[in-house]
């Protein structure tokens, strides 16, 4: 068989699975059990998973936050792309590249962050390849955490700062585009000034700015 038809063959084995974990009044089916399947399918078939971030792209925050309690939180977020190659182990010519992205949060130690990415991160891919939608990680199957309430109150609200301003520019400036004219694009797609983006639109534009640059490089 080619890799394509042994990720099929994967995908067929992932079913009979009995829900085993409860969580908020719903019964999901655990990842550590359709994991052990995948596993084990991935072995018998010779399909090897080989994750590659790319660390040029590794990016990390910090976010304060203060809990209903009153309490003072400090979580660290990463963040970084990547990529999940299949490898057909009896022609290791025959691959699939996936892009994919690796996100991690964790509270008072960065290094804690960067290690639930990995860990975790693999088990989505999987779940999100395969097609599978029960788990209790899941983030359908959880309430957010305060740490996420805050951060995502917070992320389309906070101003750009200094340095974001500069870099969005220096993209922009790559890509052939002086400032003056990343104001005017700014203003004509978002009806508002390059300052008053917020990071969900800041983000697009940098990332556009970004893929111009490469055409040009």
């Amino acid at each position: 068989m080619n890799l394509h038809q042994k990720l099929v063959e994967i995908r067929k084995n992932i079913k009979g699975f009995s829900k085993d974990t409860k969580g908020y009044d719903y019964i999901f089916v655990s990842g550590t059990q359709i994991l052990r399947a995948v596993k084990d399918k991935m072995d018998e078939l010779g399909v090897l998973l080989v994750p590659e971030i790319d660390y040029s792209t590794f990016h990390w925050e910090k976010h304060e936050y203060v809990t209903a309690k009153g309490k003072e939180k400090l979580d660290f977020i990463v963040t970084a792309k990547m990529t999940y190659t299949w490898i057909n182990a009896e022609e290791p010519t025959d691959k699939l590249v996936v892009p994919w992205v690796c996100i991690g949060q964790q509270t008072d130690d960065i290094s804690k962050a960067m290690g639930t990415a990995l860990t975790y991160n693999e088990r989505y891919f999987l779940l999100k390849f395969l097609g599978i939608p029960t788990d209790e990680d899941d983030a359908d199957s959880k309430p957010p955490t305060e740490a996420q309430r805050s951060y995502s109150n917070n992320y389309n609200s906070k101003k750009l700062s200094d340095k974001q301003l500069a870099r969005l520019y220096a993209l922009a400036n790559k890509a052939g585009v002086d400032k003056d004219l990343v104001k005017q694009q700014v203003f004509k797609k978002f009806n508002k000034e390059v300052k008053d983006l917020n990071k969900q639109e800041y983000d697009l534009v940098c990332n556009g700015y970004e893929k111009a640059a490469e055409k040009t490089a």
